[in-house]
């Protein structure tokens, strides 16, 4: 998310188009040639996920792979059970993004070991294969503690080596799912600088790094780009694609941040804001919009919209409103999109009322959860539209 969602410790009904079948590239098997199959004992209706396939990133622009973000769980344990990978299938979600962290001790000079998100990423491509939904596996990597401002690793060609290390340890894991869409680089990252163009070409030199060292490991599924700073929209004004292919382009929507952060514990936006407005209406969320159209336009590049959303409580329903806004605009450009969250933090999500406390406990959500509420009900009538994976 933007610069006030820094890397939260909190922690996708269809995907790719109906050319699906010219787009998508051979199904994919274990290192040994067999087949993976679904994991035994899955609750819920499963398909044939036998036949596969992996995307590649001309299914990005299809328009038809949307759902969700999974949030993070601190210990990298699963914080999602059965009936909630149940409930994505019965929606009809063809995408989701979920985290990998890579965390550091104060003055460490390495990252500590990701093998428990690692489990808890193959957990979900393993539901992802059973239920019909194709995963974005994304890194994340918070503050070590005690560092302030820029994190440490843009400046740091050992630590540096350590996270393309820690790609290639990924890639050999998860390579052979084929619920596995692809890889995302770095969450919203944010190189020293105010200077945009700088900071971008600092980011695209880093990103190139570890393309080449992920691309030893696996030349075949798709890397994400984020643009830098935070993964803005304004990030594409004069960006350069990268020397690659396979390569889909991802930007984060929180547009604007004093509706769609208004009244968060964690920052000093206050409420009442409301969408529409005199001042925010959707020619403008379309005009913000535009960079990404450009470079679009200039590159023939695939976009995948990473991330979007706004807190529930937005005043009078606004929530819902900019929602479906957001959701028309993506959907015209025909860019495949993942909201933020699914039953995660509940300022987020969807399924909790907007007039539900601020002051609701994590340990409450379902409780507070009502699979009718506006929001998703506009969510329903985008993911009809999504195309069944074979």
């Amino acid at each position: 998310m933007m610069n006030i969602f820094k890397e939260r410790s909190h922690l996708f009904k269809r995907l790719f188009s109906a050319v699906l079948p010219v787009l998508l590239a051979p199904s994919m098997a274990q290192a040994d040639g067999s087949a993976i199959g679904p994991r035994e004992g899955m609750a819920g209706t499963t398909k044939d996920a036998s036949a596969m396939t992996f995307a590649t990133a001309a299914n990005f622009p299809n328009g038809t792979m949307r759902g969700f973000n999974l949030e993070y769980a601190k210990d990298g344990s699963n914080s999602y059970i059965e009936q909630d990978y149940a409930d994505l299938q019965a929606m009809k979600v063809n995408l989701i993004r979920t985290r990998i962290v890579l965390t550091r001790c104060s003055g460490c000079e390495s990252f500590n070991s990701v093998d428990l998100d690692l489990a808890h990423a193959e957990y979900v491509l393993q539901e992802g294969q059973a239920r019909g939904f194709k995963v974005v596996v994304v890194l994340g990597i918070p503050p070590a503690p005690g560092e302030t401002g820029i994190k440490a690793f843009w400046t740091d060609s050992t630590l540096q080596s350590n996270i393309a290390a820690a790609w290639q340890q990924i890639a050999s894991k998860l390579r052979s799912y084929p619920a596995l869409a692809g890889y995302d680089l770095i969450n919203e990252p944010v190189p020293p600088g105010s200077n945009k163009g700088l900071q971008q070409q600092a980011w695209t030199g880093f990103a190139s790094m570890l393309v080449t060292s992920l691309r030893k490991v696996d030349s075949d599924h798709v890397i994400i780009f984020e643009s830098a700073p935070w993964a803005s929209a304004d990030a594409f004004r004069g960006m350069q694609p990268l020397p690659f292919k396979n390569i889909a382009y991802s930007f984060h929507f929180y547009y604007p941040d004093k509706l769609t952060a208004q009244g968060l514990p964690y920052n000093s936006i206050p409420l009442g804001m409301e969408y529409p407005s005199t001042a925010l209406d959707k020619t403008a969320l379309s005009n913000a919009l535009q960079p990404v159209r450009d470079f679009e336009k200039r590159t023939g590049a695939p976009i995948y919209v990473g991330e979007f959303g706004t807190v529930r409580w937005a005043p009078n329903g606004s929530a819902a409103r900019y929602i479906q806004d957001v959701v028309d605009l993506l959907d015209a450009e025909h860019w495949s999109w993942t909201l933020w969250s699914y039953r995660g933090y509940h300022a987020y999500d969807t399924e909790i009322p907007e007039n539900v406390t601020r002051d609701l406990k994590a340990i409450q959500n379902r409780d507070a959860r009502n699979s009718n509420t506006r929001s998703i009900q506009i969510l329903d009538r985008a993911f009809i539209n999504n195309q069944a994976l074979k």
